[in-house]
């Protein structure tokens, strides 16, 4: 064989890149942990959710976690999205939306 007929078959045994969209479609899990649960509700991580724990599900109603000795505790995600859409969003994004109505409101007044 051929030096060049070598590097076309060596070169067509690579594996083809296989398309990862489908990631976008898997389901997503049905429990959440304190470090996946932190970005949603607007903390730098889990240990600062964790900390504002008790505080939130005293005063806030948030969900308590599954009853188990297992660890990482985990919340049910249905019951932790129900409670950020009751109460808006975080305060990382409300505080720049509410910036931004300031400023519409601002414009509008100037121009009245």
């Amino acid at each position: 064989m051929t030096k060049k007929l070598l590097q076309s078959r060596a070169g067509s045994l690579r594996a083809p890149q296989m398309d990862q969209s489908f990631l976008a479609y898997a389901p997503k899990p049905a429990y959440l942990t304190a470090d996946q649960i932190a970005p949603l509700i607007g903390c730098r991580d889990g240990q600062e959710f964790r900390r504002k724990r008790e505080d939130l599900e005293r005063d806030q109603d948030f969900p308590l976690p599954m009853p188990t000795c297992q660890r990482p505790l985990k919340w049910r995600r249905s019951e932790v999205e129900a409670w950020i859409a009751r109460q808006g969003l975080p305060r990382s994004q409300a505080s720049q939306t509410t910036l931004a109505l300031n400023d519409s409101m601002l414009k509008a007044a100037a121009r009245a």
